[in-house]
């Protein structure tokens, strides 16, 4: 899981996926629909030039400050069908698919750009250079995007959004565990821990730290395998933990630094039952190995992979320090860790 800090300007993952400074705001940016289906009438060489931008923005007005632009020129019909959404040619490997000029990226006002098609160059590009002008320019390009849906609105009515945002707690369990790979936490640590720190708020996430992060990279230490068998061995929530935890029906889920809420030794696994019956969501694999977090007053941001009728996703989860309103509000965010979660549990 990320920290996000007072300190500079920009935001910087250490994430070894990421080599360059990104803006913190960019994770969340209004949108605007531009749909070129009737200019493509079909053309594999499409080009969207800056006509085409005028005469959408004279019907619909401007393209906003601080917005990505989504354009669907109709291709995502053509997804499941690999030669025709590449356009690939009879005999060669020539790429025939719609694309667009650099005019957006001179802007220098937008966040991003989405297409529905396997790039935001045209196919029959060699030079890349839309690429090059929206990346120079620090913009997002977001590719193979699904913008088959005719309700969609063509104007600043709807917002593309990475995450969700949650106020969160840290139970720190690590002296109570002391290296026992099959301790549960009881109502009891429960009472224990609010009554040194506070109740938990209504409408958080709380997030469990066993200790146990420092074994990921152990596979067999991490799931605490046995030497000759499967069964397994890590900390979790006590069934009577997880149904005082349900039974609150204000809390929005529990996170752990663990491959289970349930511990490893569970077969019924009634820790996952009492909290998804209760519609909360289950984080696990989190990493919250930072001694510099907070006990309370941060915020959770939870950003998952969609999958439709999934149970569960991967995601990207990082943590925001607060700050009380006599704090000078110019304070920006820094990027100190690599999210290591793996896994979202959660009912749709």
């Amino acid at each position: 899981m990320e920290m996000l800090m007072p300190g500079q300007p920009l935001v910087q993952s250490y994430a070894k996926i990421f080599d360059s400074w990104l803006i913190l705001q960019l994770f969340i940016a209004y949108a605007v629909l531009m749909d070129m289906r009737s200019e493509v009438a079909n053309q594999p060489d499409f080009d969207l030039l800056p006509q085409h931008i005028s005469d959408w923005e004279e019907e619909h007005g401007e393209i906003p400050d601080d917005s990505v632009v989504l354009i669907r020129y109709g291709w995502g019909i053509y997804y499941n069908n690999r030669t025709r959404y590449f356009g690939f040619e009879k005999h060669g490997r020539n790429m025939h698919f719609p694309g667009l000029s650099r005019e957006l990226a001179t802007r220098g006002t937008l966040v991003g750009v989405g297409t529905d098609t396997p790039s935001v160059d045209a196919g029959k590009s060699v030079t890349y250079r839309a690429h090059v002008h929206l990346q120079t320019t620090n913009m997002y390009v977001l590719e193979n995007l699904d913008l088959e849906h005719d309700n969609m609105p063509g104007f600043n009515h709807g917002s593309l959004c990475f995450l969700s945002r949650f106020a969160a707690v840290l139970m720190d369990m690590r002296s109570e565990v002391a290296n026992q790979p099959d301790f549960e936490l009881l109502p009891q640590h429960i009472s224990d821990w609010e009554e040194e720190h506070g109740e938990i708020p209504d409408d958080s996430v709380l997030l469990i730290r066993y200790g146990w992060g420092i074994y990921y990279n152990n596979r067999t230490r991490y799931f605490g395998f046995e030497k000759h068998g499967r069964n397994m061995h890590f900390p979790g929530l006590s069934e009577g933990a997880a149904r005082e935890l349900a039974t609150r029906g204000t809390l929005v889920g529990v996170g752990t630094d663990t491959p289970s809420v349930d511990a490893g030794k569970s077969v019924t696994y009634r820790a996952h039952v009492h909290l998804q019956t209760a519609n909360m969501y289950v984080l696990e694999n989190l990493d919250l190995e930072h001694d510099n977090m907070p006990e309370r007053d941060f915020t959770l941001w939870v950003m998952p992979m969609k999958i439709a009728e999934g149970t569960g996703a991967p995601c990207r989860v990082i943590a925001v320090l607060n700050f009380s309103p006599s704090v000078e509000t110019s304070f920006s965010l820094i990027l100190s860790a690599l999210a290591l979660i793996r896994t979202l549990q959660y009912l749709q």
